[in-house]
C-alpha cells in the first residue's frame, strides 16, 4: 500500500522504514501523528486462516484520534493481487483524491495479475525485513515471483534491493552483485 499510495500526486506517504519503527507498538494515534508530522494514520491488520485472508484497514484523524474510515476485506488467498488494488483504490477515495483515470492506472503500476507471484513477493519482503530469519531467502522469493510473472516490476525491484544491499555491505562480491542490482532495477523500470 505504501508503494501504491506514494505514487499519487499531492500525497505525502511515510516510507516503510519510518513506519516499521512503530510496528507492534501500542501508541496513541495523536502522539504517533505528531511524531510523524502527519494528518492521518492508516493502520491495518492482516489475518490468514487456511486459504482465507481478512484485511482490516482504518484511518484515524491525527488531531482528534477519531476513526475517519474503516473497512474489512475478506478474500481467498489467490486473490491477494486484486485485494491490494482494491484496498489502494478505496483508501485513495477516502483521501478525497479526485482520482483521474491516469491516477487509477498509477495505483496498479508494479502490480501483477498473478496472485501467486504477489504472495511470493510478499514472502520476499517478509524475509527482507527479518534478516535474522534468513535475509538471503528474500532473494529466492523475489526470483520465484519473477519466474511466475516475468513482467513483475516489484519482483525486480526486490531483487535489486537485495543485490545492492548485499554488495554494499560486503555480504556478496560487489563486482558481480552491483551489475545484478543494476540489471534488476532496469528491468523493474521497463
Amino acid at each position: 500500500l505504501i508503494n501504491s499510495l506514494s505514487r499519487l500526486p499531492g500525497l505525502s506517504v511515510k516510507s516503510r522504514g519510518v513506519v516499521f519503527h512503530y510496528k507492534n507498538k501500542d501508541l496513541e494515534p495523536r502522539k504517533l501523528a505528531a511524531d510523524l508530522s502527519v494528518q492521518a494514520i492508516l493502520s491495518g491488520r492482516f489475518v490468514q486462516r487456511g486459504d482465507q485472508v481478512t484485511l482490516y484497514v482504518s484511518f484515524v484523524d491525527g488531531k482528534t484520534g477519531n476513526q475517519i474510515w474503516g473497512k474489512q476485506y475478506d478474500r481467498k488467498l489467490d486473490q491477494l493481487a486484486e485485494l491490494e488494488r482494491e484496498t489502494s483504490g478505496d483508501i485513495a477515495e477516502q483521501l478525497n483524491s479526485k482520482l483521474k483515470p491516469s491516477d487509477r492506472t498509477e495505483l496498479s503500476h508494479g502490480s501483477t495479475e498473478n496472485s501467486e507471484a504477489y504472495r511470493i513477493y510478499l514472502k520476499g519482503r517478509y524475509y527482507w525485513n527479518k534478516p535474522r530469519l534468513g535475509y538471503h531467502k528474500s532473494r529466492d522469493y523475489f526470483q520465484q515471483a519473477i519466474d511466475l510473472d516475468p513482467t513483475y516490476a516489484l519482483g525486480y525491484a526486490g531483487l535489486s534491493h537485495y543485490y545492492g544491499f548485499a554488495a554494499a555491505n560486503g555480504m556478496a562480491p560487489p563486482d558481480e552483485n552491483w551489475q545484478r542490482a543494476e540489471s534488476a532495477v532496469t528491468k523493474s523500470l521497463e
